[in-house]
């Protein structure tokens, strides 16, 4: 799927705020940069972007607007390097935000070697 398909099928939103060429607002009007930036303590007061960052197959009670992943939106993943780069980004942020250090792979391939309790969990969880 090319960058600059513009149908706004719910799989393209989707795969449209991943794209760092994109980078299309969520329901919200939120970009995954926005919400990768906020402090802890505001992903702390907010509850309705985890279910955008990470969105399932299925739908959520907490967050109705929540994109889902369909066929489209997997195959786009797992083809596109750029998407699952933001998606690790994502990961990265809420693993910190959780009080986590990761170490990774350098390689497309390579996905969390480590996952270790970081210095400030302690701070998260007081």
């Amino acid at each position: 799927m090319s960058s600059s398909h513009t149908s706004t099928s719910p799989a393209n939103k989707l795969i449209s705020f991943y794209d760092p060429q994109i980078s299309a607002p969520d329901h919200a009007g939120r970009t995954l940069n926005t919400i990768l930036a906020w402090s802890d303590t505001n992903l702390e007061r907010s509850h309705n972007y985890i279910q955008v960052i990470f969105p399932l197959p299925e739908g959520s009670p907490y967050n109705t607007q929540a994109p889902l992943i369909t066929e489209e939106v997997f195959r786009a993943f797992r083809e596109r390097i750029e998407l699952r780069s933001q998606l690790k980004r994502s990961f990265t942020r809420i693993c910190r935000f959780y009080g986590f250090d990761m170490a990774t792979g350098e390689g497309e391939g390579d996905g969390v070697v480590n996952l270790t309790i970081a210095e400030h969990h302690e701070v998260r969880f007081l």
